[in-house]
């Protein structure tokens, strides 16, 4: 009887053995299942690790993207300046010569240099007919040079002081031409040089206002391309936030299997331990 005791228990114990091998595999399967898990959240990391640099990445172009426009900026900053303090010069220049000519005004040079025009006309049609006048004087005092009378003599006289005055008037008429010469050639001057600075002042404010167009589409720009970096950042850090949650899930489920792996192992070592103990009583 003892035996056949013995017997049914050493059966229910290879029962239990059996039973503890079938959950063993059934671990096993849980453990191939925790290797997948376990690569699945190494791929997961993965992933990760790509979101970080790749968000890295587009904050260094926007960085480089940001200097590159700031100095565009400052170099256009700065010529815009410096055609702020030509165009100060240029204008300066134009109110003085305008001023050294009376008035104000381009038209005003351009009167007065129409008048010194006049003017010297008029002095050089006084200067030929003094001329002729000389010239007939010299010949009348040279025709009484033949003649030795009393009347003669005083007509050369009278023709002398008259020629004496003409040749006088003569010198006065031609330094006054010569000096009205100089004047007429520095007002033509002064006229060119004013149209020379109303055109040079009308370029500089196109210059400006080209330079100043295109600032100001320069900062349309890289606002524009700013707002999608920033959107493409957002949208970057959506997904590596979809990453970290996919591989923290990952890394929840591979601590469950373990879990459920080492219990596993605990039940098969305390079915064998009393599966060992049975054996030693029968």
């Amino acid at each position: 009887g003892e035996a056949v005791g013995g017997e049914g228990a050493a059966a229910t114990a290879g029962g239990e053995a059996a039973s503890a091998a079938g959950e063993a595999a059934a671990a096993a399967g849980d453990v191939t299942t925790g290797e997948v898990s376990v690569g699945d959240a190494a791929d997961g990391d993965g992933l990760a690790d790509a979101g970080r640099p790749e968000e890295v990445a587009l904050k260094q172009e926007q960085l480089e993207e940001e200097l590159e426009f700031l100095t565009k900026q400052g170099e256009m900053s700065e010529a815009l300046a410096t055609l702020d303090e030509s165009l100060a010069l240029k204008m300066a220049l134009l109110q003085q010569q305008e001023m050294s000519g009376g008035e104000s005004g381009c038209g005003s040079v351009s009167g007065e240099v129409e008048e010194m025009q006049r003017v010297l006309a008029d002095l050089e049609a006084s200067v030929k007919a003094t001329g002729r006048e000389r010239d007939e004087l010299a010949v009348q005092i040279a025709e009484l040079q033949e003649a030795s009378d009393a009347k003669a003599a005083a007509l050369r006289e009278s023709f002398s002081r008259k020629l004496e005055a003409a040749e006088a008037q003569l010198r006065a008429l031609r330094a006054q031409q010569s000096t009205q010469v100089a004047l007429l050639g520095a007002r033509v001057a002064a006229e060119r040089r004013v149209r020379e600075l109303a055109d040079e002042i009308g370029t500089i404010k196109a210059q400006k206002v080209a330079l100043s167009r295109r600032m100001r589409e320069d900062a349309d720009t890289h606002r524009s391309q700013h707002a999608a970096r920033e959107r493409e950042l957002k949208a970057t850090r959506r997904k590596e936030e979809r990453t970290a949650a996919q591989l923290d899930r990952l890394q929840q489920d591979h601590a469950k299997q373990a879990a459920v792996l080492k219990r596993k192992h605990e039940e098969i070592a305390a079915l064998q331990r009393r599966g060992a103990g049975g054996g030693q009583r029968g």
